[in-house]
């Protein structure tokens, strides 16, 4: 359509015989997927004056145009009759127009010149001449052919401006001066035109055409140059009194080269091409913002952790909603959580209201006056105004319009918009599935699904954080010869890992930093100890531990970590009172942290205090739900108190207390086995032995036993090894492993015998009770056990009670 109506198919031209059948395709296709009526094709076909069977030829037409598509086999354009209208199914790239519009579009959002200088160039090339050849009756020209042609002349005007940025006035001034000659009433082109001649050194030319313009515009509407025209021109003028064109535009406030679009801003950064997951959160922003029933101005604040993609998801959704908003699209990064310092609302005010048309002298002075003359501007436009990375509230509220018919995205790591009734988004790292997608679409599909395991884990050793996976699939990117392997074993020691996190300008370690640095120093020594803990969780009770402070005061710490998105709240039963988790990369950059900054006797009391908490809880749930076996001896590793709602669930509910705990509980282990607290690792694994037990997670407590073991030998401390021993004698029979658990019991009763500081009532029935002895996997009967005058056992290769002060059977031994 943009020349004589024609129709190709694979290549190849359909001749359409008669006009008419030409015009009503072109008609239809202009309005493509949209209903037509037959008055309408009349009247655009005929204006005034159709003939008496004008619906009946245009009947006839529409049915010649269907068998000539009907032709095609790929049913990609398709004819349809509904009632008396017509609609024409095509997709937007099958009719030339429709594929100009879009083009012009995609170089208007382009944020590098050259790429929307040649996007322009594409769609200018798919024109062959007037709109429908010329061939449209004179009285339905403005309705058919005048969007498309005046669109094409933005068009031409945008391309002009990008090569006047460019510096390419002199590749361009000769086919500018016959545009603008053909078009005298565009007045965008006469100043294109006077900038570029004076820039090749023809003022004097320039300064003639604006004349000869200016009486012609004089005589045809009775109106003068607009002021930016004009400041053009007296730039032109004040040239020859050595001040260049640019400078004395720009002082007198009119820009030089770009000029808005239509007037209208879309100041929006380009949309991320590989943007990932977060379909929940982008379609309850997009209803948030264009909900047609509200009352004031649409706020939503998306908040996060560094590196969540905050700003990804927010640029992705002013894109996707920028329909909703065609008056303009407005953008400024705040720099809340950027080393510069935080941009000043008026600055960002005054670049605001020049990019509404405010010249540069009409900006006012004070902030309140920029957003009085702001928020009129903008009080019956339908503007989408995008504040990233804010600091504050304060700082956001002059940035707010009140219109209700615009809308707002505010995104930052701190929390924003509570102040103003905004709708707020918390951004959790992504899913493993989108976190997988993210990193096969930076890296390469191929890539990934040729090593889906390597890279699941590489995705879980980043904790799915996409700041994270783009660092690590542009590392991949950029080295073709590494396998996504490569790259997991490179991350596999924790100490190095977020050294392999950085890539040119992104780097995981200065986001973390950037929160961590803005922390009162009480919250950050918190996050350094919790982090040299290597906990993923912690509750008030552990932080006042760590600190060696009030639960309370400990909270309130906590609270502000979580503020700074740091930790994250936990989504544990309700039951379980407040606690939080850190992330995996949180929990490094603390570690690093705390190594590089505290001092290591302070860590070693911490981890002191952080384990006399735990003990002290362990012991709490295991005393709530009784130890069978009555082992009693005096504690060795250092307790500290704990109150508050973790003891109270001890106390009260301890199996619930330990489902919420139990992964804790085994980190906590290791950690003391670790960092030289043996005691400390074998009395929790001793504590939490019940509820293990009870909870029948055998294999779960057979490995922590013999971890507890090793560390308690290599610690040669005998009343430890005794009462591991001891207990994997009892999982080893609930094991059924009965060998090995009578090796056990004998191991412990020679260690107990020289042990001090416990106090046995009875040990552990190392075989089948009678009862279950009809279950029991063995090849040979239970036999009852007897004692010598020693009380030892001497019976039994499967089966008996070792006792050394009673026997549960008939209650304590006395000495």
């Amino acid at each position: 359509m943009l020349g004589p109506v024609e129709l190709w198919h694979r290549g190849k031209p359909i001749r359409l015989a008669r006009r008419q059948q030409r015009l009503i395709l072109g008609i239809l296709a202009l309005r493509a997927n949209e209903s037509v009526s037959t008055s309408q094709l009349i009247d655009l076909l005929w204006g005034d004056a159709p003939p008496r069977q004008a619906r009946a030829v245009v009947q006839t037409r529409v049915s010649e145009l269907r068998a000539v598509l009907n032709t095609a086999d790929d049913g990609l354009v398709r004819l349809h009759t509904r009632g008396g209208e017509y609609l024409l199914e095509s997709p937007p790239a099958a009719v030339d127009a429709q594929h100009f519009l879009a083009l012009s579009q995609a170089a208007r959002v382009e944020p590098d010149a050259t790429t929307a200088a040649r996007t322009l160039d594409r769609a200018l090339d798919l024109w062959r001449g007037p709109v429908f050849g010329g061939d449209v009756p004179d009285e339905s020209y403005a309705t058919v052919c005048q969007r498309l042609e005046s669109a094409r002349l933005t068009a031409v005007e945008e391309l002009f401006d990008l090569e006047l940025d460019t510096g390419n006035q002199r590749g361009i001034v000769d086919e500018l001066l016959a545009t603008a000659q053909a078009n005298p009433a565009r007045e965008r082109l006469v100043q294109q035109l006077m900038l570029a001649l004076s820039r090749v050194g023809r003022s004097a030319e320039a300064l003639s055409h604006y004349e000869r313009w200016r009486r012609w515009l004089a005589d045809e509407f009775g109106a003068d140059p607009q002021p930016e025209t004009q400041r053009v021109h007296l730039s032109i003028l004040r040239e020859g009194h050595g001040e260049p064109v640019e400078q004395v535009a720009a002082a007198a406030g009119g820009p030089v080269g770009m000029h808005p679009h239509d007037g209208v801003s879309r100041l929006l950064p380009p949309d991320i091409s590989d943007f990932t997951g977060r379909t929940a959160e982008v379609e309850r922003m997009r209803r948030l913002l264009t909900t047609p029933t509200r009352t004031g101005v649409a706020v939503v604040t998306v908040v996060g952790s560094g590196g969540v993609g905050k700003s990804a998801l927010s640029v992705h959704v002013a894109h996707s909603v920028r329909e909703s908003f065609p008056d303009g699209q407005m953008y400024a990064d705040l720099r809340g959580s950027d080393r510069r310092a935080p941009a000043d609302p008026a600055e960002v005010l005054g670049r605001f209201l020049r990019a509404l048309g405010v010249a540069g002298a009409a900006v006012p002075d004070t902030v309140e006056e920029r957003a009085d003359l702001y928020r009129n501007l903008l009080a019956e436009r339908r503007v989408l105004v995008v504040l990233d990375n804010a600091a504050t509230d304060e700082q956001v509220i002059p940035l707010v319009p009140a219109g209700r018919r615009c809308a707002v995205i505010i995104s930052g790591r701190a929390p924003l918009g509570s102040t103003f009734g905004a709708s707020t988004l918390r951004l959790a790292a992504l899913d493993p599935a989108s976190a997988g997608e993210l990193l096969a679409r930076v890296t390469g599909d191929q890539r990934v699904r040729a090593e889906p395991a390597a890279a699941a884990e590489l995705s879980r050793q980043c904790g799915f954080l996409p700041l994270a996976l783009r660092i690590l699939g542009a590392r991949l990117a950029a080295k073709p010869h590494w396998s996504v392997e490569k790259l997991r074993g490179m991350l596999r020691d924790e100490s190095r890992r977020l050294d392999q996190l950085s890539y040119r300008e992104w780097d995981v370690r200065a986001s973390l930093a950037t929160s961590y640095t803005g922390l009162p120093d009480d919250a950050r020594r918190l996050l350094r100890l919790t982090g040299h803990l290597d906990l993923a969780y912690t509750d008030p009770g552990i932080a006042a531990a760590s600190l060696d402070v009030s639960p309370g005061q400990s909270e309130a710490l906590l609270e502000q970590l979580f503020d700074a998105h740091l930790v994250e709240a936990a989504s544990a039963e309700p039951m379980v009172g407040a606690r939080f988790r850190l992330h995996h990369l949180v929990r490094l950059y603390a570690r690093e942290r705390a190594d590089a900054e505290d001092d290591p006797a302070e860590l070693t009391a911490a981890r002191t205090r952080g384990f006399g908490a735990w003990l002290t809880l362990a012991e709490l749930a295991r005393k709530a739900v009784g130890d069978d076996t009555g082992m009693r001896h005096s504690p060795v590793a250092e307790r500290y108190p704990v109150g508050g709602e973790p003891a109270r669930m001890a106390r009260t509910a301890p199996l619930t207390w330990f489902d919420s705990e139990r992964a804790a509980l085994a980190v906590v282990a290791r950690r003391a086995a670790g960092k030289g607290h043996p005691a400390a690792c074998w009395e929790l694994v001793d504590a939490a032995s019940p509820l293990f037990r009870l909870r029948r997670s055998l294999t779960e407590w057979h490995g922590l036993l013999l971890l507890a073991l090793a560390c308690a030998r290599a610690a040669e401390d005998r009343l430890g090894e005794a009462t591991i021993l001891y207990r994997l004698a009892a999982c080893s029979r609930d094991r059924q492993e009965f060998t090995r658990a009578e090796q056990y019991v004998e191991e412990s009763r020679g260690l107990f015998a020289t042990a001090d500081g416990h106090e046995l009532a009875y040990l552990v029935r190392t075989g089948p009770t009678p009862a279950e002895a009809p279950r029991a996997a063995t090849s040979a009967p239970a036999r009852r056990f007897r004692l010598d005058d020693r009380r030892r056992i001497v019976a039994g290769p499967r089966a008996g009670l070792l006792l050394a002060e009673g026997d549960p059977t008939t209650g304590p031994a006395t000495r």
